[in-house]
């Protein structure tokens, strides 16, 4: 059994385990910290302002822009083999993170500024507009 619940909801959670538990059964219970996925609004600005910059810049297609970004900064090694993590996979910190390494990346390779999330004002989602056509 797995279920999710907040730390002000400990009691209820609690409550909830002892309907599952049978008397003289063993059991094994294991807490995780939740994670949540990369949320729409970080997805947003890495297709909108990280992909389409590069992309620009460039000349890949976005998606190209894409699998170049993520296979430099998500891919991995099993058994001999090499993969790369879907960025749908990500949790908020782990996108954040890679969003951090796109843009270092684009800076020092490419010599590209990207703005951070906080630095979107209109005025510059206009500018990105005009010079990238996204």
């Amino acid at each position: 059994m797995i279920f999710k619940f907040a730390a002000s909801e400990t009691d209820k959670a609690f409550k909830k385990l002892k309907d599952y538990i049978k008397s003289g059964n063993s059991y094994v219970i294991e807490i995780a910290r939740a994670k949540d996925r990369r949320s729409i609004p970080q997805n947003r600005y890495y297709w909108g302002v990280i992909v389409t910059i590069i992309s620009s810049h460039t000349g890949y297609s976005l998606d190209e822009a894409h699998q170049e970004l993520a296979r430099m900064f998500l891919s991995y090694k099993n058994g001999g083999k090499d993969f790369v993590k879907s960025t749908t996979a990500l949790d908020t910190f782990e996108a954040e993170k890679y969003y951090e390494q796109c843009r270092h990346w684009a800076w020092h390779e490419l010599n590209l500024k990207i703005p951070l999330p906080n630095e979107l004002t209109e005025e510059v989602l206009m500018q990105l507009k005009n010079i990238y056509a996204y």
